[in-house]
């Protein structure tokens, strides 16, 4: 619940500073808060969307589009099916029909959907804001061990229409996929506090994949 007010909060400030009106603000937030609520929801859920807000709340004022950063991160997981492979392209459409709703230029509406679709692979960008971004959204990797390791058996939770043998398949690939990078993180704040340790949980989990 501590999740829900702190978000909604960053919400209604980011609305009001769009000059959004109270009662379309109140709708836009309860779609997102039932969607982020969801039952099956372990991971992706209000509580990331927290950790991301503080995770990159340092350097909201350096950003070129705060505004575009934030709308991004509100809807980059606004649909979550773990049996779809689309859902980064369904949370775009949605977002883009939202961000019609609230007046904003066509140039927003392009930006805040290419930062959603971005979130797909998380691969190199120039895009300073959207480096900021997607390192935000990957910090869970370089968490203390005990986080990460709730984080894992949240993700696993939410894949659990899964069979283990297919599910492990499908977790090695992505995590070797990300350690194989010659940075997971592109911002160099990130790198410096989180690289190693991203490594090095990933490594861990790996090596339990590997053995179970």
């Amino acid at each position: 619940m501590n999740s829900y007010f702190a978000v909604q909060s960053s919400f209604h400030d980011l609305m009001a500073g769009l000059n959004v009106d109270e009662h379309l603000t109140d709708e836009l937030w309860s779609e997102i808060a039932a969607a982020y609520s969801d039952s099956a929801r372990h991971y992706h859920n209000l509580a990331h969307l927290e950790h991301m807000l503080k995770e990159s709340s340092p350097f909201l004022q350096q950003l070129e589009a705060p505004d575009v950063f934030l709308l991004a991160l509100f809807y980059h997981d606004i649909v979550y099916n773990p049996a779809a492979k689309d859902n980064e392209e369904a949370s775009a459409v949605l977002a883009e029909k939202r961000l019609r709703l609230l007046g904003r230029d066509a140039t927003v509406q392009q930006q805040t959907c290419r930062y959603i679709m971005a979130t797909k692979t998380h691969g190199p960008t120039s895009d300073n804001d959207l480096q900021l971004f997607l390192d935000a959204d990957l910090s869970i990797l370089g968490q203390p061990r005990d986080v990460y390791t709730r984080y894992m058996h949240a993700v696993r939770q939410e894949y659990i229409l899964y069979p283990d043998a297919i599910y492990r398949r499908g977790r090695i690939n992505v995590l070797k996929a990300l350690s194989t990078r010659p940075a997971i993180f592109q911002t160099s704040d990130f790198q410096r506090r989180y690289e190693q340790r991203a490594r090095e949980n990933i490594q861990a989990e790996l090596d339990r994949l590997s053995c179970s």
